[in-house]
């Protein structure tokens, strides 16, 4: 296997997330290999017999993006701050090549939204706005999305209730809405409270013909296609 997809944002040193993106795929797997048996150093390995390890998709392959909101309300930035506390350090990642390749159009969508309904990114240094991070979950299974809004108080739901219709009629894989409520000045990505702004309050998923459910604040693995491997080689 060739090395991941080239990335503009790495090669410029803007974000450094995928650390082994110059590593070919193969190597990081022959590199892994090593580190566990480095960690099962003093065990009888004679009799193991070694699988070849579960592939995973170079690109494409994430069901979920945080993205961290900066810029202004006329002009949003999705992606990350190379200085959390500089604004003017954020790098927009909507053409990530983790994610799936409709997510640029849903970010477009949503850096619309966020100048309809008013949200104010949160300018950390200033200690003002009230929009922090956009989460955005897809079920693999069904290719229903969850969308929620981390901010810092609840003082925009009236607007963001105005706009939302016009915003799923547009985006009608989206499924499940909400404000999660974070009023801490730290890097915390989620508060205590959820407002759910839609009837169904979760996604539906499937891994090995069993029934998963992803919801707000909950644990669930962002490379689904590994993680169903992984979940039937436990069952075996």
């Amino acid at each position: 296997m060739s090395a991941q997809p080239f990335c503009p944002h790495f090669s410029q040193n803007q974000c450094r997330s995928c650390q082994w993106l110059e590593m070919p795929y193969a190597e990081q797997l022959e590199a892994k290999k090593a580190h566990l048996i480095q960690q099962l150093n003093g065990l009888n390995l004679e009799k193991l017999e070694w699988q070849p390890p579960y592939t995973s998709a170079l690109q494409h392959f994430r069901n979920k993006a945080k993205m961290v909101v900066s810029g202004s309300v006329e002009r949003p930035i999705l992606g990350i701050l190379r200085d959390p506390d500089d604004p003017q350090s954020a790098v927009d990642l909507s053409d990530c090549f983790l994610y799936p390749p409709h997510f640029g159009e849903i970010f477009t969508e949503l850096k619309r939204f966020i100048g309809r309904a008013g949200l104010v990114p949160y300018n950390i240094a200033k200690r003002k706005g009230e929009l922090k991070y956009i989460l955005l979950t897809e079920s693999q299974s069904n290719g229903t999305l969850m969308l929620r809004f981390v901010l810092r108080s609840s003082v925009k739901l009236p607007l963001i209730e105005r706009e939302l219709p016009q915003l799923l009629a547009r985006l009608p894989k989206i499924k499940v809405v909400s404000l999660n409520i974070q009023p801490k000045h730290a890097a915390i990505l989620e508060g205590e409270e959820e407002i759910f702004l839609t009837e169904q309050k979760q996604l539906a998923e499937n891994f090995n013909q069993i029934p998963l459910f992803i919801r707000p604040q909950g644990f669930f693995q962002t490379n689904p296609k590994v993680a169903e491997a992984l979940y039937g080689t436990a069952q075996q």
